[in-house]
């Protein structure tokens, strides 16, 4: 700028100034919330010249990386600051550029929108979109849940998902928690898998075989299976099907039949297909023959069955006897003609014969097994044949005694039934003999035999003559349970079981089933007596023996610890009065487990209404007790009632923060075993709360109405809605929660409860505030929830000014996060609380937009004399801004007069408010003058402004400077200049200062417009008349001066061509001089001559009614340009002009208009003057 002003000083002008050339003529950007932006344009000059110059922003948020530019082409690099901005917000600005060749504002304009969510193809803006998109694209629906802005689609109503999606979005993130997602937030349908058909038999398998089914699934959706074999003859290419493996709906699942496994007879598999909700079955029965017809083997084996089975019914009297043989005959019929006979079968139908009689017949068939070519072999077989052949006197007289053979049999095979009942028979030792005939059945029993005619023998003995039950041997329990299972079992043995059940050192569960099931048939005192002192012997709390227990009580058996274990086992959820004996003696006698005793108590507080008496005398005992497990932390609905009743008060600090531990808890159930953990997020909350499922429930922490249940299995996988569970709210906490709350805990459920989740519930007073500073601090808030509590603190300090203790709480980057939620309340309430600081780092940090323009004012005020008047640029903008809203005092307007710097017209508008004050302006009259000459600017008032800057003493140089720019633009480019400029025009010539000839040039044209003119200024321009002559420099306006003063000029009778080119051009004129139209146009050429900076002239002397036609041609840098062609005709004369030429042309005119009077008139007095000239000077040789 300095050389800006050397350069008017020593007369050096531009009369073409290149305009700027800019990449960008107005910048309009479209940025997103949260995003800064970073960018860039390109300045220069037309033609290519160097520039410098300063840069300038009249926004805070548009930043200029460097302030100054310089170079043939410069890169302006800006930035846009969008803290504190929000969707829908708007910037706008300027980007002044004030450069030697010029000034360019740029205008910028960025609006703040919302940022979207982009896939490969399209823009999710919406739940609803991401539905449509999972629905058609899985995989990129996938990527997109898992992208950490997806929490930006939940908004409006759908904000509401926003705890349930991060709790499904918790690591390991699978297809599944995105299903499970989309159903929860009611997007989509559960899917639910079906099979076209649920069995298949195939039959006549000649080789391996490949066949399939359908799975259909409801719904689009994600699916995931696990296929499951059972049955070594199966066998499924896919183990685990997914969604891509359906098309459509439907997926083919294809199994191959193994023939090389299936062997004789059918086979039966099935094919089992899980998912996470769902258990499906398809049933395969498969064989090598055509199904419907038994092998011989399993023929054998069924009719083998049957034979045993039915000679049981006879034995047991639920079959006559000869139903029994004419069907065994006739099962043996079938198995003789299908060739499945055997020794055994053959032995068994001999015995039918014999019993029956017919003697025959049995000694036929056992003499045709005789002849056979492969005699019995087996000591069974052989055992058999000696004793059905003696009783059928096939033996020899001397063979007669089998006794030794059978002995020797038993011994070879001593856990063969067979063998043990012929030995029985042959023995006389046994006849009449039923505790040996026992013993022998427990010895073969031991010796392996588990024959059900083993245990049928021996409980027909037991019957005979119970008092043989002596003891429960594992032989004794197999016969008793089969005598239970037969339901043959009599009350006479099941109270001598239930007698030696006492005897026994622990539990036995066969002896409990025993007993148990007995006690259905023949229910009695000593059977149920003897049922609890086995349960007592094992573990004697379980819930499933809390009936026999509660039958004992009922039925008043005096048993040993039978009311501890009452309670031990009894559901806990029981709310029925318990038993008046029960009550009693626990009264007294209570050494139960802490839970235990909390049910008791919890009943006795329910059943208060009925039983007072119980409830006073219970009382003392579960108030202390209710003290001291608060203390522990223990919990479930007992304890929760237990501490509802008594825990009314909260009189310390220790039980308050005890209180904390308990208040909040609440009973998930879920019925599914496969469910591990049950997950609670709240919305307000950074961290998800994870809690064990133990018996089908949870005991979690639930803060508010909003929080969200999530369950989660041992894969980790989270369901939402798709599980059904049950939540059971144990305690009222509102009291005790408020009375908590006074002991300012930073408990963040606590303050979660108080506080409320949702902003429209938020309601602050004197008295709960703190607990909202106390969350608004709390790192285990999310910013969403503080910046709601921050708001409510914002209103309610906005709406109670006279609020103390602000600066205990607004510090540091508090500050900030106030503002980030609502800048226009952080600043007002700061502000008006004198916290003036505060208030200005919001203000620079997150700007100003929106903030009341008189509390900006005060801010501005207060921190311009904190500051002590020092240079900030942030209070420069600060107060800037104010000004730019019409809000503005003398100390904001004085220091920007110090210091502010924009654009010409905008300090121009600072300077009007500045002159409405008795303020000193001379910094910024002096920056609007050099920057006008700088940036070759005229402001408004530049008149006044300059009055301004004289009556301060201002630099003469400054003055000088500014004179000669506006004199040269008002000369060389007719530029519209105030007229009390000239006034001072006219001082530095009366002063003699040394200025360009130009500034007398202007003042001199100004003169020229003039109507009136003083003798001081008539002789001023006498004085620059003279100066003119004598440098040779003659302009057409000399014209328009007073005749009497240019007369020695001799321009009164001169018609001038003055033309404008770019200075050193060199100018030919070529021109025309014609009397008449209808002469021919002959062109003569002349150079003009450059009489000052780029202004060309010529005179011509033209009679009435000439016509000059012209035209230039310029050349300039060897380029020649040409002018369009122009005429003038000297048409209009002036009547009182005196002089030889002007006479003329008077008669000229005259004649040509036919005033011969007028005519005559202007003769005469030109031949009168020439005569008076002819006799009164001589010519000189």
């Amino acid at each position: 700028m300095r050389r800006r002003i050397e350069q008017l000083m020593d007369g050096r002008f531009e009369y073409e100034v290149p305009a700027f050339l800019t990449s960008e003529s107005d910048i309009s950007l479209t940025i997103c919330e949260g995003k800064n932006y970073n960018g860039e344009f390109s300045v220069g000059a037309e033609d290519g010249s160097r520039i410098k110059g300063v840069a300038t922003t009249n926004n805070r948020r548009i930043v200029l990386a460097k302030d100054k530019f310089s170079g043939s082409t410069s890169k302006i690099i800006y930035g846009i600051d969008t803290q504190g901005l929000t969707s829908g917000d708007q910037i706008t600005g300027d980007i002044v550029l004030s450069g030697n060749i010029g000034e360019l504002i740029i205008p910028v304009t960025a609006d703040i929108v919302e940022a979207e969510i982009l896939t490969s193809k399209t823009k999710i803006r919406t739940l609803c979109d991401f539905a449509a998109l999972a629905m058609k694209n899985s995989r990129e629906a996938f990527r997109l849940f898992t992208n950490e802005h997806f929490i930006r689609l939940l908004k409006g109503e759908d904000s509401a998902y926003g705890v349930l999606y991060r709790g499904m979005s918790h690591n390991p993130v699978t297809y599944q928690h995105m299903e499970e997602f989309l159903i929860a937030a009611r997007k989509k349908e559960p899917v639910i898998l079906s099979l076209d058909q649920d069995k298949k038999g195939i039959y006549q398998i000649n080789h391996s075989q490949k066949d399939s089914f359908f799975i259909y699934k409801s719904t689009w959706g994600y699916v995931r299976m696990e296929i499951e074999v059972v049955g070594d003859f199966l066998e499924v290419e896919k183990k685990v099907v997914s969604t891509d493996d359906f098309i459509g709906k439907v997926y083919r699942l294809e199994y191959v039949v193994k023939a090389d496994k299936l062997g004789q007879g059918k086979r039966f598999g099935k094919i089992v297909v899980h998912n996470v909700h769902q258990t499906l079955e398809f049933n395969i029965e498969a064989s090598l023959d055509r199904g419907g017809r038994l092998f011989p083997t399993r023929l054998k084996e069924q009719k083998t069955m049957e034979l045993m089975q039915d000679y049981l019914k006879l034995q047991l009297h639920r079959m006559d006897y000869r139903t029994w043989l004419d069907k065994s005959l006739a099962s043996l019929k079938e198995l003789a003609s299908a060739d499945c006979m055997d020794p055994m079968l053959t032995f068994y139908e001999t015995y039918l014969y014999y019993i029956n009689e017919d003697l025959t017949r049995a000694m036929e068939v056992l003499w045709n097994f005789k002849e056979r070519s492969e005699p019995a072999t087996s000591p069974r077989e052989q055992g058999i044949y000696c004793f059905l052949a003696k009783n059928l006197n096939l033996l020899e007289p001397e063979r007669q005694y089998i006794y030794p053979k059978i002995r020797a049999y038993v011994q070879e095979k001593p856990d063969d039934y067979y063998l043990m009942k012929i030995l029985m028979e042959e023995d006389e030792a046994y006849q009449h003999a039923p505790y040996q005939q026992l013993r022998l059945l427990e010895h073969t029993y031991e010796c392996g035999c588990r024959s059900p005619l083993l245990y049928l023998d021996a409980w027909q003995l037991l019957k005979q003559q119970e008092g043989l039950l002596r003891r429960f041997s594992p032989f004794m329990i197999q016969t008793l349970n089969f005598a239970q299972k037969q339901n043959v079992l009599d009350d006479s043995l099941l109270k001598r079981a239930a007698f030696l059940s006492d005897n026994l050192k622990g539990f036995h569960n066969f002896v409990y089933r025993l007993l148990c099931t007995g006690y259905e048939s023949f229910p009695g005192d000593e059977v149920l007596e003897a049922i609890c002192k086995l349960i007592m012997k094992g573990t004697p709390a379980k819930k499933e023996y809390f009936r026999w227990y509660s039958l004992a009580v009922e039925r008043e058996l005096r048993i040993t610890r039978l009311y501890e274990y009452y309670i031990e086992s009894i559901d806990e959820g029981c709310k029925k009065v318990l038993p008046q004996v029960i009550r009693m003696y626990f009264a007294y006698n209570n050494t139960l487990s802490d839970r235990k005793k909390a049910f008791i108590y919890a009943n006795v507080i329910q059943n208060k209404g009925q039983d007072q008496t119980t409830y006073l005398s219970y009382r003392s005992d579960m108030e202390e007790f209710a003290k001291e497990k608060v203390l522990e932390g223990k919990i479930n609905e007992n304890y929760a009632l237990i501490y509802q009743e008594f825990l009314t008060e909260v009189d310390s600090v220790m039980l308050a923060r005890a209180l904390l531990g308990v208040m909040f808890i609440q009973k998930v159930g879920v019925k599914d075993k496969n469910i591990r953990n049950v997950v609670v997020c709240h919305k307000a909350l950074v961290k998800e709360q994870v809690y064990p499922v133990s018996e089908q429930c949870a005991y979690v922490n639930i803060y508010s109405q909003d929080a969200r249940i999530l369950l989660e299995d041992a894969k980790l996988r989270r369901y939402g809605t798709t599980i059904p569970f049950t939540v059971e709210k144990l305690m009222d906490e509102e009291k005790l929660a408020h009375m908590c709350g006074g002991y300012g805990f930073e408990h963040p459920g606590l303050l979660l409860h108080l506080c409320q989740e949702q902003p429209s519930q938020m309601e602050v007073n004197r008295q709960n505030l703190s607990n909202y500073w106390l969350t608004s601090k709390s790192d285990a808030f999310t910013r969403e929830y503080k910046d709601a509590v921050r708001k409510s603190i914002l209103d309610y300090l906005a709406a109670h000014p006279k609020t103390k203790g602000l600066k205990e709480y607004f510090r540091g980057d508090a500050i900030l996060e106030y503002a980030k939620i609502n800048r226009s309340d952080t600043i007002a309430v700061l502000t008006r609380h004198e916290m003036y600081e505060e208030a200005f780092l919001a203000a620079t940090r997150l700007g100003i937009e929106g903030v009341d323009s008189t509390v900006l004012l005060i801010l501005a005020d207060s921190m311009i004399q904190s500051m002590e008047g020092e240079k900030d640029e942030e209070l420069i903008y600060l107060a800037d801004y104010v000004t730019r809203q019409n809000k503005y005092n003398e100390t904001v307007l004085e220091y920007l007069c110090r210091y502010y710097t924009g654009s010409v017209a905008q300090m121009t508008d600072l300077w009007k408010k500045v002159k409405g004050f008795d303020i000193d302006s001379y910094k910024l009259d002096e920056r609007i003058l050099i920057f006008s000459m700088y940036v070759r600017s005229f402001p408004q008032q530049q008149d006044k402004i300059l009055d301004s800057y004289v009556m301060q003493q201002g630099k003469q140089r400054v003055i000088a400077a500014y004179l000669t720019y506006i004199a040269y633009a008002y000369f060389m480019e007719e530029k519209g200049i105030d007229s009390g400029c000239f006034m001072y025009l006219e001082k530095t010539c009366e002063r003699g200062w040394e200025m360009d000839i130009v500034c007398r040039l202007a003042l001199l044209k100004y003169y020229s417009t003039c109507n009136h003119l003083t003798r001081e200024q008539e002789n001023l321009i006498e004085k620059i008349l003279s100066e003119c002559d004598q440098k040779g420099l003659r302009f057409a306006f000399f014209k328009k001066l007073p005749s009497h003063l240019t007369e020695s000029c001799q321009v009164e009778d001169k018609v001038f061509i003055e033309e404008r080119f770019h200075q050193g051009s060199r100018v030919v004129l070529h021109y025309s001089l014609r009397q008449n139209d209808k002469e021919p146009a002959v062109y003569k050429s002349e150079p003009m001559r450059e009489m000052y900076q780029g202004i060309f002239t010529k005179e011509f002397l033209l009679f009435y009614g000439e016509i000059l036609d012209y035209y230039l041609s310029v050349e300039k840098e060897g380029a020649i340009t040409t002018t369009p062609k122009k005429r003038i005709v000297l048409h209009d004369v002036e009547a009182d002009g005196r002089t030889r030429y002007r006479l003329l042309n008077q008669i000229l005119a005259f004649r040509s208009l036919g005033n011969k009077d007028a005519m005559n008139t202007a003769l005469k007095t030109y031949l009168e003057q020439e005569i008076f000239a002819t006799s009164a000077f001589e010519l000189m040789d």
